[in-house]
């Protein structure tokens, strides 16, 4: 319970350090937009940029996104008397639409980078993350220098893109 309790005030920070956006659209957890009467003109749209694609922290359950993430997006939002608009979108398009004020914060699992840092702020770190390789069983591969010259899959824009590229 201490964890989640730190956990939602360093989200809080995330959302004191971005501008709140005035939206015209809000999303039920769907691709589907619905008209928000009153909340956008009012300013009381918060909207979460996010890949529900990574599961505990963002993912489908019934047509709408869930997971810790956004849990504490949910709270967040709440404490503030707000309502949240979560906007499911390619990884690698959360930080432009934090950027470009179609979002008013990320969240997805994403790993603070130096890159990252120039771009955007990050509240503090509430889960670690580790990449590793995965291979079939029996390979030949042991380790990353093995993987010189082979092909490799990764999401774009995340960690395990950047550090394939150094490989």
């Amino acid at each position: 319970m201490k964890k989640l309790a730190v956990a939602l005030l360093m989200g809080a920070m995330v959302c004191s350090l971005s501008a709140c956006g005035s939206k015209e659209t809000a999303t039920t957890g769907t691709d589907a937009s619905v008209e928000t009467e009153g909340a956008a003109e009012a300013g009381n749209v918060l909207v979460m940029a996010t890949n529900a694609e990574f599961p505990p922290y963002e993912y489908y359950e019934g047509g709408e996104i869930v997971g810790i993430d956004a849990d504490i997006a949910r709270a967040i939002a709440e404490d503030m008397g707000m309502e949240l608009q979560i906007e499911d979108m390619a990884f690698d398009s959360v930080i432009a639409a934090i950027q470009s004020g179609k979002a008013d914060f990320g969240a997805a699992g994403m790993t603070v980078t130096k890159d990252r840092l120039a771009s955007v702020n990050f509240s503090d770190t509430y889960a670690k993350a580790k990449q590793v390789i995965i291979v079939k069983e029996g390979s030949d591969i042991q380790s990353a220098d093995d993987l010189t010259g082979k092909t490799v899959g990764v999401q774009l824009g995340t960690t395990g893109d950047l550090l394939a590229d150094e490989i």
